[in-house]
């Protein structure tokens, strides 16, 4: 083509993958090569009426006006380049995407260009991608041999709006799904597998083909069969079959029905909104979207995974689940696969042969870890498959004793086996075969132990997740006369697989037993006459742990306390499941009373709401002091969050408590909250009397009132008052300098950003705030962090900077349930609607905001309200008043999760609208 096509152009953009790797080692050849590649690619190009526009080193850029064309060009392309170049054989990527772009003296601008070029880098050498727009040109008319593999939603390098790629199968081309070269993709959590997947071709492949055919597998067997492992190495290769993506949620640590749907929440990115249901807001979060979710080791949780289970498939047409379970989920449309053992050598095999089975090879590849000599030949042969089949090909018991050859001979085991493999009978409904066969080979590693080794097992058994080197001394404590040390024999579990180590954030070793052991170790424990005595020992460990905690919180330190409350979620949450199951309502108390505000500084509104209201579901006969604590826990998050009436009843008790108490501190940390929620729904006068009250008893006690200055300036600013404000603030300030208080001196820098932003002070105000963030990103206070961001973006759009402000809500927006107030949400949506291109989509956010508003028993503050109405004076005439009366109505019916969805696809519309500008220009 002799001049540049316009309108709708495709465009073809190629690359040789390593080039300059190539032109290093073999720059003569490479010269050659490239003289020939070039012929072939612009022989291809031409044939196919392609207008070449631009040639640099070894890529081409090319437009055609046809997608058909500059398909066939593609691969007549890839396909004459299968044959070397030059003696060379060159991988060259290639990509197509159509869209108008703007055409200059021959030349092409705009960010279809750019697409096309960021599509093209994603790509491997011998691949042709393509973007939607061009897929959807050619899908209906591919000829019968080519097709096309959707390969999902991926944010291409520079680019803020996500492309959905596609790849080019065909017949003699390399169609492999491999990933691409791009910032973000389809949403994997799946982790890294530290050790090899071996053999198990077959079975992977038969539970790829029932996830092809069912939207719920089961893969069912007894634990240490293999299943979590199956599960991931077959989801590994199905990106292809799932564009949306693959995730997993791990349940073994998880004991409460109640936290089954926080968890699947949480890593869906799924947001509930108060007054519905958790489920539903996971059902949202997937919605339309092509997405296998992975529930693993669901046992424990069956009939709650099973429904969980059977309300998505029925509200998410495109999800399917996999599942691993010792029993069925009872599921209509459940498929079940039974995961078989691994597959036994026949008698007399030799060496050579019997490492054709999987069995085999799973121990030779494992005593390799811990003996790197281990050989499997004719002199140890027949006992390794004597091993095998006394274990019946269960991959952990195979693991279990190939740990073990470290220290003993195959023949040696083989002999061990003989004598003390002893099956477990399991008279239950649900027992089997192979799940007495898995306990006798745990059984046997449990009888090599010692006493000692045993006990310490058996009470390490009841910790849920990993553990501290300190939780397992207090827990598995021997006694005073006992000259045995734990730390001993942790060390001694440890070198025989028993324990395995583990990395924590503070950068100490931390311990954990695998699942099938814990369990196990666990009906050993409820077989001694020690469980009940272990139950308390690991209430009472962790009790004192929220309780130090809470002093470490209370003392300065909440960025370690926060650290800390994460690594130790799983036995905090078993812990306080065990004391209310066992009506121990005392120790659940001083949890919950302790816990309380690094819930709330965390972020963990809605779990720390519902262990409150479990408890006091019971009604119980607390300790003054200690129903104090409580109700300052539950009114607190109930205050903030969502329900501030109900939240402010409950302080106004604890209040009562206090007073009677006569304890000046926590009165005066209970006057502080309820002054702040009853600020919230709009008593100022009251909430100004709690306040002032707060402040004289923290002096009264040699305290610092920095909170509650923070606490009274919010109710000024809340009012409008930014003068008065700001002079609390500051008191606030050096009140929490002087003090050395991290956490109140973000805090009260964040507010006086807040009030130079309202008045104008853009400069300091960002400076104020910048400060503030990077102090609560240290202390790992979540909501303060986003709240920042939100303040930067205001900060941003009045100084006229719409992008940065964009890229800080959509920040904001990214963090589930991680913000003060439930409203704020709303806040976020309401400045994007000031600075978003779709003036209709911006009323609609107003409406939801609105109607938000409308339905909370919050008032919301004054400089929200003043920012509302400038945005919908503004849209209203833009819109006209009846069009945004319209769009409003409309967005008064959005649900919260797509209220959001609408946000952030506004925000990265004017993103990518910013970015063609300037490529533009």
């Amino acid at each position: 083509m002799t001049s540049a096509p316009s309108g709708e152009v495709t465009f073809l953009f190629t690359d040789v993958e390593g080039s300059t790797e190539l032109w290093d080692r073999t720059p003569d050849s490479m010269k050659v090569a490239l003289t020939e590649h070039d012929a072939r690619v612009n022989a291809a190009v031409e044939r196919h009426n392609g207008y070449v526009f631009t040639k640099a080193g070894d890529s081409f850029a090319v437009s055609f006006a046809s997608p058909h064309d500059a398909l066939a060009a593609a691969i007549e392309g890839q396909l004459s380049l299968l044959e070397p170049v030059g003696g060379m054989a060159l991988k060259v990527r290639m990509a197509l995407h159509t869209g108008t772009a703007t055409v200059r003296d021959g030349d092409y601008f705009g960010v279809v260009v750019n697409r096309a070029a960021r599509l093209m880098s994603a790509g491997h050498g011998g691949q042709i991608l393509m973007s939607r727009m061009t897929a959807d040109l050619l899908s209906e008319q591919l000829p019968g041999d080519l097709g096309l593999i959707d390969l999902g939603e991926h944010r291409l390098k520079g680019l803020a709006q996500p492309e959905r790629i596609f790849q080019l199968r065909h017949p003699d081309l390399d169609d492999r799904v491999r990933r691409l070269r791009a910032l973000e993709g389809p949403a994997c959590n799946l982790p890294p597998q530290l050790t090899s997947f071996v053999g198990r071709e077959r079975e992977v492949a038969t539970v790829q083909g029932l996830l092809a055919a069912n939207r719920l597998v089961t893969l069912m067997g007894t634990g240490g069969a293999g299943k979590t492992r199956l599960a991931l190495h077959a989801a590994r290769d199905l990106l292809e079959m799932f564009p949306d993506g693959i995730q997993l949620v791990e349940l073994a640590a998880i004991t409460d029905d109640g936290v089954l749907v926080d968890e699947v929440a949480q890593v869906v990115g799924a947001q509930a909104k108060p007054g519905t249901e958790t489920v539903d807001a996971v059902a949202n979060a997937i919605g339309e979207r092509s997405v296998l979710l992975i529930l693993d080791n669901c046992e424990q949780l069956d009939a709650a995974v099973a429904e969980l289970v059977r309300r998505l498939l029925s509200a998410c047409p495109d999800v399917k689940v996999l599942a691993t379970s010792r029993e069925l989920l009872g599921v209509d449309g459940e498929c079940v696969y039974r995961v078989p053992s691994l597959d036994l050598p026949p008698d007399g095999a030799d060496a050579e042969a019997s490492l054709e089975y999987d069995s085999v090879r799973l121990l030779a590849e494992r005593a390799k870890l811990s003996e790197a000599d281990f050989r499997v030949d004719d002199t140890n042969v027949a006992d390794v498959v004597d091993i095998c089949r006394h274990l019946d090909g269960i991959p952990l018991a195979i693991e279990l004793a190939a740990a073990r050859l470290r220290m003993m001979s195959p023949a040696q085991i083989a002999t061990r086996l003989d004598e003390r493999l002893r099956l477990l009978v399991d008279t239950s409904k649900h027992g089997s075969q192979r799940h007495h066969t898995l306990q006798a080979a745990i059984d046997w590693s449990y009888n090599l132990l010692d006493e000692r080794e045993r006990m310490l097992f058996r009470r390490l058994s009841w910790f849920s997740g990993d553990f501290s080197l300190e939780a397992a001394e207090d827990v598995g404590e021997f006694g005073p006369s006992d000259d045995v040390a734990v730390i001993d024999v942790l060390a001694s579990l440890l070198d025989k697989s028993i324990v395995a180590p583990e990395h924590g954030v503070s950068g100490t070793m931390r311990y954990r037993l695998l699942e099938s052991m814990r369990l196990y170790g666990r009906v050993r424990l409820a077989e001694s006459d020690e469980l009940t005595d272990i139950g308390v020992r690991h209430l009472d460990y962790y009790t004192q742990l929220s309780e130090a905690m809470q002093a470490q919180q209370r003392e300065g330190d909440l960025g370690s306390a926060l650290a800390q409350r994460d690594e130790e979620e799983d036995n905090l949450r078993a812990a306080l499941r065990w004391a209310l199951d066992e009506r121990r309502f005392d120790f659940a108390g001083r949890i919950v009373g302790a816990l309380g505000y690094l819930w709330y500084a965390g972020g963990l509104y809605r779990e720390g709401i519902e262990w409150c209201r479990e408890l006091f579901s019971y009604e119980p006969e607390l300790p003054d002091d200690l129903n104090a604590a409580v109700l300052h826990a539950y009114g607190t998050l109930l205050g903030s969050w969502a329900q501030p009436v109900e939240g402010a009843t409950l302080l106004r008790r604890e209040v009562e408590l206090r007073r009677r108490l006569a304890d000046p501190v926590r009165l005066a940390s209970a006057l502080n909250n309820l002054g702040n929620v009853l600020q919230d729904i709009g008593d100022y006068v009251d909430g100004e009397v709690m306040l002032r009250e707060s402040i004289a008893l923290w002096r009264s006690a040699g305290e610092s009132p920095s909170m509650s200055f923070v606490s009274l300036g919010y109710g000024y600013l809340a009012r409008g008052d930014h003068q008065r404000a700001a002079e609390l603030f500051g008191q606030a300030l050096v009140e929490a300098s002087s003090v050395e208080d991290a956490y109140g001196t973000a805090l009260s820098t964040a507010l006086l950003g807040l009030c130079s932003s309202l008045d104008g002070d853009t400069v300091e105000a960002r400076r104020l705030v910048q400060d503030a963030r990077a102090r609560f990103e240290d202390l790992r206070v979540a909501p303060a962090v986003a709240d920042a961001d939100f303040n930067l973006a205001v900060i941003s759009r009045d100084e006229g900077r719409s992008i940065d402000a964009a890229w800080k809500l959509l920040a904001s927006l990214s963090v589930p349930e991680g913000l003060w107030y439930l409203a704020a949400q709303f806040w976020i949506m309401q400045v994007a609607s000031s600075i978003i291109r779709d003036h209709g989509t911006a009323a609609k956010l107003i409406g939801a905001a609105v109607a938000h508003y409308d339905g909370s028993a919050e008032v919301q503050p004054a400089f929200v309200l003043i920012d509302l109405e400038a945005t919908r004076r503004a849209l209203i005439e833009q819109l006209g008043e009846k069009a945004f009366d319209r769009h409003v109505t409309v967005g008064r019916t959005l649900t919260q999760p797509d209220a959001v969805s609408l946000a952030v696809s506004a925000l990265h519309d004017l993103i990518d609208h910013d970015e063609t500008e300037q490529t533009d220009d």
